[in-house]
This record gives structure tokens, C-alpha cells and sequence, in this order.
């Protein structure tokens, strides 16, 4: 499996702290379900946001409207 051009861009060792604005990746969760075709991490962001989504009551997610995906790095961890 490869890494997509989006993940290669990705300065994953610079990412900022959940708190603070995150980094941009895929457009939409199609272009993330796409590239997770391909790519390893996307498919590994993609896992994740679908525990996430099942976590979140549907009435909840209707709310939420639009969202966009970033990356952060989580307060209690580092990349290195």
C-alpha cells in the first residue's frame, strides 16, 4: 500500500496541538474514503473518524453539518 501526495505533505513530526488550529488533509470524507483505497494513512484517519462518528448520537452528527478534516497531534503525545 502507498502513501497519497496528501500524506506525503503532511509535516507529521510539526503538527500542532489539538488546541490550536489543526493541519488541513483531505477535502471531504468521499476524498478520504478514496484515497484510503489506496493510501495507508488515510485509511488509518478514516478508522478513525468512523469510531468517531459511531460515538456521536445521529441527531448529533445532523447538527454538525459540514465538517472539515485536519490532523493534530494529541496533547499527551509527540511525533517524532
Amino acid at each position: 500500500m502507498s502513501i497519497c501526495k496528501i500524506c506525503l505533505a503532511t509535516p507529521f513530526n510539526k503538527l500542532p496541538s489539538e488546541q490550536s488550529a489543526a493541519h488541513p488533509h483531505q477535502p471531504s470524507l468521499e476524498d478520504l474514503e478514496a484515497s484510503a483505497a489506496t493510501c495507508a494513512l488515510c485509511r488509518l484517519i478514516l478508522q478513525s473518524v468512523h469510531e468517531l462518528m459511531g460515538a456521536i448520537a445521529d441527531e448529533e452528527l445532523d447538527q454538525l453539518g459540514e465538517f472539515k478534516l485536519r490532523v493534530a497531534r494529541e496533547r499527551t503525545g509527540s511525533v517524532e
